[in-house]
């Protein structure tokens, strides 16, 4: 597998408790440094469409969301948390907060801490 990668995320589950299944879309990002960005959207996640299951856009019929839940990995796996919210994950990210978070992390060396 290339040092980095593309990795496409799509479920449909269905909680232990309880009959309403929970839809999550996004991918995960690998970067030359193996640190690796999880975006996620969909219900149930940290986003604008958290709780709602119709989130199919009518007109290309593709799930959308205006923001989604994001997540910084380590190379050796643990989750990073982020300064502002001393969270894991990062909710309601909008798409040019995304690309500063991607340039950020990018530019880890594996080094460093964060």
């Amino acid at each position: 597998m290339p040092n980095s990668y593309y990795e496409i995320v799509s479920e449909s589950i269905t909680p232990i408790m309880g009959s309403n299944s929970i839809n999550r879309y996004g991918f995960r990002i690998r970067f030359e440094n193996g640190y690796m960005v999880s975006i996620m959207y969909g219900n149930m996640m940290y986003c604008s469409c958290k709780n709602n299951k119709n989130f199919i856009d009518p007109t290309s019929n593709l799930p959308h969301c205006p923001d989604a839940e994001v997540a910084i990995i380590s190379p050796d796996g643990n989750f990073v948390k982020f300064e502002s919210s001393d969270d894991d994950v990062k909710g309601n990210v909008a798409p040019d907060q995304l690309a500063k978070i991607l340039s950020w992390v990018s530019n880890l060396s594996k080094e460093q801490t964060v």
